[in-house]
């Protein structure tokens, strides 16, 4: 179900939830007040909709669009970071985001790193359903536009808006230069996409990198935090970080060893391996290419820690098999 349209957390913080046309269907941005005006936590999809629903959600709190002083993306996501550029140009706000985060968008928008056709095929996706997979994911590419930050982060900055102070937490994963914002204060969580309500996030596979390793690290680091609230990009507000933490460390482990376990049984490709891990009615492009490329995530991590082994065909495709 989708949250309410606008909703208060506390003084001097408010959610507006905006419609996005995906599985998920919305997509929740944060405002926090600042000194002279208010800091937005991501901006929503690039869509006129989207649009009408943001300075709708302002509007209903008594805040217009001039008076963000201050962008925060938590990732390069088309539904996090699309509107960015209009606000920006009717407010004239500083927008940040993490340094890894800009780089990974450079990339994508220049059209370097081919990554997308090359993981699906070290999947094993045929010809056919390969070409269809790309055509939906260049659809979604192309609502990403360059964006010129103001300051880059690291992680571990301060920010401090006068209402109180946020920490930039690096937790790269789900993307390169995903972070998480912790008010010191407030000891709310604005998690973006690491920490989500009734589902995990997706974790996809990227070359020359264990990028399931990365999220489960990146984990692992809330875990000391003193978190009242969790405050996600898609659901509803949530507590009980370190037993969602548990639980995701968990699921992540059953996975591996779901696919292990499947591997058993005779060598498979990534695509070969998905109907054994999600069952139900056949994906359509978009879903295939997110169960493909989790597959891969895990099966990389694995590997890396000895449990597997792969052989690559003259065409690229890799088949897994376990090493003992």
């Amino acid at each position: 179900m989708t949250p309410a349209a606008a909703l208060q957390i506390a003084p001097g913080v408010v959610r507006i939830t905006l419609p996005i046309p995906f599985e998920l269907s919305h997509v929740n941005v944060y405002l926090v007040r600042e000194e002279d005006g208010w800091m937005l936590i991501d901006s929503g999809l690039e869509s006129e909709r989207c649009f009408e629903a943001l300075a709708a959600g302002l509007a209903e709190h008594g805040i217009a669009v001039q008076e963000i002083r201050t962008v925060v993306l938590t990732h390069m996501h088309p539904d996090h970071i699309g509107l960015a550029a209009r606000v920006i140009e009717i407010s004239r706000a500083r927008l940040l985001m993490h340094e890894a985060e800009l780089d990974h968008l450079v990339m994508i928008v220049s059209g370097g790193g081919n990554w997308a056709q090359a993981g699906l095929i070290r999947g094993g996706v045929e010809e056919n359903e390969r070409l269809s997979i790309l055509r939906a994911v260049s659809g979604m590419r192309d609502r990403l536009t360059s964006l010129r930050p103001d300051r880059l982060l690291q992680g571990g900055e301060m920010l401090d808006t006068g209402h109180g102070r946020y920490e930039v937490i690096w937790t790269p994963g789900h993307s390169p230069g995903h972070i998480c914002l912790y008010g010191l204060e407030s000891k709310f969580l604005f998690s973006g996409d690491h920490i989500l309500t009734d589902i995990t996030p997706n974790i996809s596979w990227f070359p020359e990198r264990d990028t399931l390793s990365d999220f489960l690290a990146s984990l692992r680091k809330l875990e000391p935090y003193d978190i009242d609230l969790i405050l996600p990009a898609h659901g509803e507000p949530f507590d009980g970080h370190r037993a969602w933490i548990a639980d995701t460390l968990r699921h992540h482990d059953e996975r591996s060893g779901r696919l292990l376990e499947l591997l058993r049984e005779r060598p498979q490709t990534a695509v070969e391996l998905v109907p054994g891990v999600w069952q139900g009615p056949g994906f359509g492009p978009f879903q295939k290419y997110f169960a493909v490329f989790e597959v891969l995530a895990h099966l990389e991590h694995i590997r890396r820690n000895g449990i597997v082994e792969a052989d690559e065909d003259r065409e690229g495709a890799v088949r897994w098999r376990p090493l003992a």
